[in-house]
């Protein structure tokens, strides 16, 4: 049975990752410390859709936001011990600005289509976030591994979007009615905890190429939808769907203490559905009854990136 309170559960979970994280790392400090500090540049590829449902299942409208492309700027701490324990911390932020063309696209309960839009879309917010703790397991005989760790952490995501500049077609065989300035703005947050495994291949020795594989079967996602024009404000709270998250990184080590890298992860969270409420952002302020089920959300990016580290 899902919790009646997700912010409560989201408190809690974050507050154990952060004891977790404080307790490994007090460990470690009594024994022989590896750090490595990285910055991080690139790009993300991919784009987040926006749905609304009736309730019953049919969709009523999908709104596609897209990250084409984003330039990211980023910072990353690895700690490892040579006991196993190894922990790291990463911070990724997005350049704002113009990244591609929104749609949207409506439909009525029998699947016809009822009117189409769209804009450009402004990039207002790209923040990412992810802690992780994990194990290095003995690697002997498995050939050219140089290290298998299983790991846990938890990633949190932020964006944010506005459509400005655009046009509408209601229906959508209607000649195209133009639009000015900002129509719709749309923020994301994704809370998620996972798991998964890393592998470190040794193909040269100062070459690695390293894969991680990340999984979530739960997370918790929250939305607000601002449409201008209608003075509507849509609020979503959603729990459930999953992450899958495959990286790969191919490292080259250039001096004892500094290795410079590219680093490609692929991040696909999908399978979300939650409970809408709408509010007018007039002077009325009416609330308008909660819809079970009436809001979906998903996420596919791709993020590319130049690593430059330095163990301290």
């Amino acid at each position: 049975m899902a919790s009646k309170n997700p912010s409560r559960q989201r408190r809690l979970v974050v507050s154990l990752y952060v004891v977790a994280l404080f307790v490994c790392a007090y460990t470690a400090a009594s024994q022989s410390l590896v750090l490595t500090a990285s910055t991080e540049t690139g790009v993300i590829l991919g784009g987040a859709r926006e749905l609304v449902y009736d309730g019953n299942g049919h969709t009523m409208s999908e709104l596609n936001w897209p990250l084409l492309p984003v330039t990211c700027l980023g910072a990353k701490i690895d700690l490892s011990t040579r006991a196993g324990f190894l922990a790291s911390g990463e911070l990724q932020v997005g350049l704002a600005g113009p990244d591609g063309t929104m749609t949207d696209s409506d439909w009525d309960g029998n699947g016809a289509q009822t009117g189409y839009s769209q804009a450009n879309s402004i990039l207002e917010r790209a923040i990412t976030a992810e802690a992780q703790l994990g194990w290095a397991l003995p690697v002997r005989g498995l050939g050219p591994v140089s290290l298998l760790a299983p790991f846990a952490g938890f990633e949190c995501l932020l964006f944010k979007w506005s459509a400005q500049n655009g046009y509408l077609q209601y229906p959508p065989t209607a000649a195209p009615t133009p639009v000015f300035g900002t129509s719709v703005s749309y923020l994301q947050s994704f809370y998620i905890p996972e798991g998964g495994v890393k592998a470190e291949i040794r193909l040269l020795p100062n070459l690695t190429v390293a894969f991680s594989f990340a999984f979530s079967p739960y997370l918790w996602f929250s939305d607000v939808d601002e449409h201008t024009f209608r003075f509507l404000e849509f609020f979503d709270a959603m729990q459930g769907g999953y992450l899958l998250q495959p990286r790969l990184s191919v490292a080259y080590r250039i001096t004892p203490k500094a290795t410079f890298a590219l680093d490609a992860l692929y991040r696909h969270v999908a399978g979300l559905i939650g409970n809408s409420t709408a509010i007018e952002t007039g002077a009325t302020g009416t609330q308008y009854p909660t819809i079970t089920n009436g809001a979906g959300a998903s996420l596919d990016a791709v993020h590319i990136q130049l690593v430059l580290g330095l163990s301290l």
